[in-house]
């Protein structure tokens, strides 16, 4: 089959089947996550402040 050869879906499988790696994604989304929510946040309260 042709998607047995696709590199990039190799490297993405090799990605989520090792639980390390795996956790560090979850985390790095994770901390995405509340930086964007803060900023929101920052800026509804400067919003409000004028």
């Amino acid at each position: 089959m042709a998607n047995e050869d696709d590199p990039l879906l190799m490297h993405d499988y090799d990605l989520i089947s090792d639980p390390q790696t795996v956790a560090i994604v979850r985390a790095q989304q994770r901390a995405a996550g509340q930086r964007r929510r803060r900023l929101k946040r920052v800026a509804a309260q400067r919003r409000f402040k004028r």
